[in-house]
């Protein structure tokens, strides 16, 4: 059964904030961010709670806000917070679970222990909260924190891992694949680390950072490895449903991995996002679509990538107007990010405002640079809109960029499109197959690609891509 219930009113939904660090050297946050981060996940097994993902609920760290607010803006009827000192291998943990509506704290507790309890007070933290709830349990298990390494020092660089990778920019990227290989090096077989690893290659390949070809096996056979140690890293399950749908385009091999994901870890917002974007909307199953893209931003409405979602799906519905409505949400949160900006320059210019396309896209060219995929759509914009000579001083750019660095053929695709040279469209589409290049998936939806319907080449494309006819 894949449908679960709807989510539960606000009354049976829990914000868990991340720990303050009240060490001695102020040098604990990543730790801090990790504890909160695994009551997150054993919460989130509790059937009939609804438990907000990490990013949305990190937004209000170290910020004095009142938890009233806290509770509104996460839509929860309770918030648990704490606190961590540590020092050498002493630990000194509390934790309150607070009512929003009221301030009144329905538990709460000290912990003084060694370092080699942290997993233990993590499972008392789970359960103390599922009792103080009055949370019938299904099955009758308490929640618990999966032990994936009895490894501490390996554990503590893992959670470095994942707090430089929530960074999500290049650099701390890099930082996270470093920390992962680390834990690694002290315990070969820690299945989480292996997962974190796969998804430092599969996100920068998506994005064009560098040639698909080059890491998406390199991500596949982390994620195989995590999955062979640990067959329920939910997680790894949703890397591979990425790599099948990017790299493969194995759709029903993406969507079963997607599925085990989000029946293994309910809370991580990442899976049913991707199964969304990466598998419903290019095979076409857009109400369903919508619906993931819905769930995603539930467990994590302040986060931009899956807050994004819903007004991507949208434009793929060729609903304009709710698609910029649904962006400009986003772009709320975040003025300057430039996904969104992208894909609300697309949905403007679909909508048939070149002006203010052109006006966003130049804020997403602002954001991220000289990216050569902003650069491909707003060539495709200007070519469009007749101005033939800024489309070719953009081919030029990108010329000139790919002499640097790696730019994915698709972006020279859409500036021929834009020009209405369909032919030569065609080839560097054809060559974007060969890359395997992430935007490729959406050949079938992405109402850019109408001028090449009923052309054989593009017929032979999505069949290569198992997209039909």
């Amino acid at each position: 059964s894949h449908s679960r219930p709807l989510l539960p009113a606000a009354g049976k939904a829990i914000a868990v904030l991340p720990f303050t660090d009240m060490s001695p050297d102020k040098d604990q946050d990543y730790f801090c961010e990790g504890m909160a981060e695994e009551v997150i996940n054993a919460l989130a097994q509790v059937e009939g709670l609804r438990v907000v993902s990490r990013s949305s609920a990190f937004q209000f760290k170290g910020k004095s806000l009142d938890v009233r607010e806290v509770g509104e803006k996460l839509r929860v009827g309770v918030v648990l917070e704490g606190s961590v000192r540590r020092a050498g291998n002493r630990l000194r943990i509390t934790a309150q679970l607070v009512n929003v509506t009221d301030g009144f704290h329905l538990w709460s507790e000290r912990y003084d222990r060694e370092m080699k309890d942290v997993f233990d007070i993590q499972d008392e933290i789970s359960q103390a909260i599922v009792q103080a709830l009055k949370i019938k349990l299904v099955g009758g298990a308490p929640p618990q924190v999966r032990r994936y390494t009895d490894n501490l020092e390996a554990y503590n660089i893992y959670l470095k891992g994942r707090y430089y990778w929530n960074q999500r920019v290049p650099g701390a990227i890099r930082k996270a694949l470093e920390s992962f290989q680390e834990a690694l090096a002290l315990d070969a077989n820690y299945a989480p680390a292996w997962a974190g690893i796969a998804d430092c290659f599969i996100v920068p390949a998506y994005y064009g950072a560098a040639p698909p070809a080059e890491l998406m096996p390199k991500g596949k056979q982390a994620a195989m490895k995590a999955l062979e140690i640990d067959p329920q890293v939910a997680e790894a399950h949703a890397s591979l449903g990425a790599i099948a749908c990017l790299y493969e385009y194995d759709w029903t091999k993406a969507e079963q991995s997607f599925r085990k994901a989000i029946e293994l870890n309910p809370s991580y917002a990442g899976a049913p996002m991707w199964f969304s974007l990466f598998t419903l909307t290019p095979i076409g199953r857009l109400d369903e679509a919508l619906e993931q893209a819905k769930r995603g931003r539930d467990l994590d409405p302040l986060s931009l990538a899956p807050s994004s979602a819903v007004g991507i799906v949208a434009y793929y519905r060729r609903d304009y107007d709710r698609a910029i409505r649904e962006l400009n949400r986003t772009l709320e949160l975040d003025p300057k990010y430039g996904i969104g900006l992208y894909q609300l320059a697309k949905a403007w210019q679909q909508k048939g405002d070149i002006d203010r396309a052109l006006e966003t896209y130049q804020k997403a060219r602002e954001a991220l640079g000289d990216n050569p995929g902003v650069l491909g759509a707003l060539g495709h914009c200007h070519g469009v809109a007749g101005h033939a000579a800024e489309a070719r001083a953009l081919l030029g750019l990108i010329e000139e960029l790919s002499t640097q660095r790696y730019a994915p053929a698709f972006s020279r695709a859409f500036v021929y499109l834009g020009l209405g040279e369909l032919d030569t469209a065609l080839d560097w589409l054809e060559k974007s197959y060969e890359e395997r290049s992430g935007p490729l998936i959406w050949l079938r939806v992405d109402p850019m690609f109408e001028p090449l319907y009923g052309q054989p080449r593009f017929h032979k494309l999505l069949r290569n891509m198992r997209l039909g006819a």
